[in-house]
């Protein structure tokens, strides 16, 4: 960090990553410094957010939708640095909860609409159908490859990205990521997690396989594995990060336990 650098957390939301849950805990540990804010289109480029930033001098967190991760991930200047929180998730159980949370969201929304109007397989083969629709197809990568700088197609730069940035929590492992993340923050009485998550659509209860094999009853084997191939590049993604949490974790290494 620059001598002098102010120093701005940046929670890049990404739909359905339990980013409701994290912001209610992040609003805890920063205050009136936390701050939600989405930029005039649909994706809100790196510097754009700093110059929204230097403008607002009193946010010390700014949690956006939004918001695109700077090559290399951790952006620094003479004036602010970013400290950038990313969370990744199962991509077909996040599908799913995409779908869940359409289905019940009263919203006018095109993806609430169809769900409200289609059966689950219908609203996964639309999904599928539609050109440049990322909601369920590869949606991690694609926003993570903003942040990779070595690569020559979006797997390469996302897997790039996931080694430079400094934080990505894993959804699956919620309570353990942001133990991690707290070792990060600013020095501060550290609040415990909360007991269950906000904005939650899986079944209480049920885990992660069932959910999935509920899932792949509910859509039949064809359309559930033209899912998985759809998010063959955010099943790698997320397996590094598991492969990486699990590693760091073993015994002798210094880097807190993630899963």
């Amino acid at each position: 960090m620059a001598s002098g650098a102010r120093r701005v957390f940046v929670h890049y939301h990404l739909f359905k990553n339990a980013g409701t849950s994290l912001d209610r805990w992040l609003r805890v540990q920063f205050g009136d410094g936390w701050h939600a804010h989405e930029g005039d289109r649909s994706l809100w480029p790196a510097d754009h957010v700093m110059s929204y930033l230097r403008l607002n001098p009193e946010v010390k967190l700014l949690s956006s939708h939004t918001a695109l991760l700077a090559p290399s991930g951790w952006v620094a200047a003479a004036d602010l640095e970013i400290m950038p929180i990313v969370f990744l998730r199962h991509p077909i159980d996040r599908a799913r909860s995409v779908y869940e949370f359409e289905l019940h969201q009263q919203a006018d929304t095109e993806g609430a609409s169809q769900a409200k109007a289609l059966s689950i397989r219908a609203y996964f083969e639309w999904r599928l159908s539609r050109s440049g629709d990322r909601t369920v197809r590869n949606f991690q990568s694609h926003r993570l490859r903003f942040a990779g700088m070595a690569g020559a197609d979006e797997l390469a730069l996302a897997l790039d990205a996931l080694q430079r940035l400094p934080f990505v929590g894993l959804v699956e492992s919620f309570e353990a990521s942001l133990q991690r993340l707290a070792r990060l923050l600013p020095a501060q009485a550290f609040v415990p997690p909360p007991p269950a998550r906000l904005n939650r659509t899986q079944v209480a209860g049920s885990d992660l396989p069932q959910r999935l094999a509920e899932l792949r009853s509910a859509l039949g084997d064809a359309l559930f594995a033209r899912l998985v191939e759809a998010n063959r590049s955010d099943l790698l993604l997320h397996t590094q990060l598991r492969q990486s949490l699990a590693e760091s974790a073993r015994p002798g290494r210094d880097t807190p336990q993630g899963d």
